[in-house]
């Protein structure tokens, strides 16, 4: 097998590395799940109402996209699934290599480069690439994100019939979804979190209310932060970020650095 080199390798299909990404070239995306802006979607992750003001071009058209499909609200409140749909639409546009349900088993500087060791459907594999951006909550290859603090969360779609109010409980004017969130302990795994959240069946029956969809993927929130691991390799955490579209933005702002 021929051994690839490039530029620069994202850990993460997130909003902010997939946003650096388009902005690149001789890219490689390197995700271990199979979709795209997880942190955001499929944690089910919930976002103040922000109005963000992208500072690049790539950012605003973003946004731009996401207003004129009515997927952002004037306080600022986006609706995160058809979202992804629409940053897939500028994947269309260009060509970037994404390796999909991908583990990184080692990483090592050799010379200029880092050697990456990934394991995918075809077995172990070797990729190279003068720079790594890091785009994961808990990181990859390095021990940065244990050095801040984080809340930890299992959120879970409710209906609310009679529009009731529980501590944790919010709605997404925009989509009109109620979400119930849960904090949970850093080491608790999501099995954990699910036998807590149906221990919960009492205070949600009081209230009329029933669980439709539980997150696959937990819901972090931190203060946004951009560490360097070490030369050309830097962890910058998407769902650090206030919504989706500040996230992205981030993304292209690092790769026209």
């Amino acid at each position: 097998m021929a051994q690839k080199y490039y530029d620069t390798a994202v850990f993460g299909t997130t909003f902010l590395g997939l946003g650096a990404a388009l902005q690149m070239e001789n890219v490689v995306v390197i995700e271990k799940g199979g979709l795209f802006g997880a942190e955001f979607v499929n944690s089910y992750k919930v976002c103040a109402p922000k109005v963000v003001e992208p500072k690049t071009e790539l950012g605003k058209e973003f946004l731009e996209d996401l207003k004129r499909r009515g997927l952002v609200s004037e306080a600022g409140e986006i609706y995160p699934a058809p979202s992804v749909y629409v940053l897939s639409s500028y994947l269309k546009e260009k060509s970037i290599d994404i390796l999909l349900m991908t583990e990184v088993t080692d990483i090592k500087k050799v010379e200029d480069y880092y050697e990456i060791m990934v394991y995918h459907s075809n077995g172990f594999e070797t990729i190279y690439a003068k720079r790594i951006l890091d785009t994961t909550i808990l990181g990859i290859g390095h021990d940065a994100s244990g050095k801040h603090e984080k809340q930890k969360q299992l959120n879970a779609i409710v209906y609310n019939p009679d529009e009731s109010e529980l501590e944790g409980l919010s709605v997404n004017s925009q989509n009109g979804l109620y979400t119930y969130t849960l904090p949970v302990n850093p080491d608790v795994d999501r099995y954990e979190a699910v036998e807590l959240l149906c221990g919960m069946e009492k205070a949600f029956a009081e209230k009329n209310l029933q669980i439709s969809s539980i997150a696959s993927d937990f819901s972090y929130t931190m203060v946004p932060c951009r560490e360097t691991i070490e030369e050309q390799f830097v962890w910058n955490p998407s769902t650090a970020y206030a919504n989706l579209v500040e996230a992205f933005d981030k993304g292209v702002q690092y790769a026209v650095r």
